[in-house]
């Protein structure tokens, strides 16, 4: 296992002052030449947090998730809506301009959720449930075609 240490602003540091936080489940090995830690592939990482009293300014998840390779527009906009959370000022999301393109998006998305929501899913609904999510999805017959040969 390998334990990484990072600052308050997410970058990785390396010091000697961190080596008595060390949890005792990493694993070392000790040779002849140097200190080691060892790696064994596919292992996960184990998140270190210290507990403390009072509000944190930052979130270490929105760091945790650019290193997993969530593109850093979207952990930028969660750490922006987080601190609007943090200060009770949600209301400012509202006064947010939408382009054409996005406002287009949200108009299709909407009328996705609301012919979804129409669905029977009680019934049988007429058996074929790939035709049916097709006309939720608005698709017509010739991209269920090109959907069917890919």
């Amino acid at each position: 296992m390998q334990v990484m240490f990072t600052a308050s602003d997410g970058q990785a540091i390396d010091s000697p002052s961190t080596a008595n936080l060390i949890r005792p489940t990493l694993q070392r090995t000790t040779t002849n030449q140097s200190n080691s830690e060892s790696s064994i592939g596919g292992e996960k990482i184990t998140y270190l947090y210290r507990v403390a009293e009072g509000l944190a300014w930052d979130s270490h998840a929105a760091k945790c998730a650019e290193i997993f390779g969530v593109p850093s527009r979207i952990t930028r906009r969660a750490e922006h809506v987080s601190r609007l959370l943090s200060a009770h000022e949600l209301t400012k999301l509202l006064d947010e301009e939408m382009s054409e393109e996005e406002r287009l998006d949200l108009e299709d998305a909407e009328a996705v959720c609301r012919r979804f929501l129409q669905l029977d899913l009680e019934g049988d609904g007429g058996g074929n449930v790939k035709a049916q999510l097709a006309v939720v999805l608005g698709r017509t017959d010739e991209q269920n075609e090109n959907t069917r040969i890919l």
